[in-house]
């Protein structure tokens, strides 16, 4: 870890269906175990605004006290301690995701967590 970045990380592993949109360059990634839906032009692309959200997501549950009570509700846990916020310039919520290729959809189907 950097000095004065701040690391939180879930034992948790979440599954995100990915999925391309028949006919165009849209890919979407469906997080259902949180409700988080995201597209992007590449897999790479459902990668990075995945892990984004995911990130701001927690950061956000973090911030308003509820982090304890969302994982608790899910059977999930933090590996170590929060660390000081307070004193780090950067932080960081590490969530291990697996990526699962469900091919192609039809661009008339809608995707919904």
């Amino acid at each position: 870890m950097m000095p004065g970045r701040a690391e939180i990380r879930l034992n948790v592993k979440v599954l995100c269906n990915v999925m391309r949109v028949a006919d165009s360059d849209v890919w979407i990634g469906e997080c259902d175990a949180l409700g988080v839906i995201v597209e992007g032009k590449s897999l790479d692309d459902v990668q990075t605004a995945t892990d984004e959200a995911l990130s701001l997501l927690f950061e956000d549950l973090l911030e308003d006290n509820e982090l304890d009570d969302f994982l608790r509700d899910r059977g999930w846990a933090l590996i170590d301690p929060v660390p000081d916020l307070e004193e780090a310039t950067a932080r960081h919520i590490r969530v291990p995701v697996e990526m699962v290729d469900k091919g192609t959809v039809d661009g008339f189907e809608r995707c919904v967590a």
